[in-house]
């Protein structure tokens, strides 16, 4: 949840991992994973999970304080500003 990209002049101004930071492995919480078996053919583990995360957070938020956040990363700050703007 901490990465943003950013557009200067039509392109990405973080070119590396320098600029760009995601997530590191000892920042991400514990992961409970099932398997359920089921009589369709396989289609992953845990990767199709991984596009819902960042929504799901947004949509939590909204339902708590009534304020939508729209970018990357959530942070502290983009709440106080969305709950700001609101208002």
């Amino acid at each position: 949840m901490s990465e943003r990209l950013t557009l200067k002049n039509g392109a990405f101004e973080q070119s590396n991992y320098g600029d760009y930071l995601p997530i590191r492995l000892a920042q991400v919480p514990e992961i409970d994973v099932t398997i359920i078996q089921t009589d369709h053919h396989p289609s992953g583990v845990g990767e199709p999970a991984s596009t819902v995360v960042a929504p799901a957070v947004a949509n939590a938020i909204f339902n708590a304080v009534g304020a939508r956040v729209r970018h990357m990363p959530i942070s502290p700050e983009a709440v106080l500003k969305a709950m700001k703007q609101k208002a």
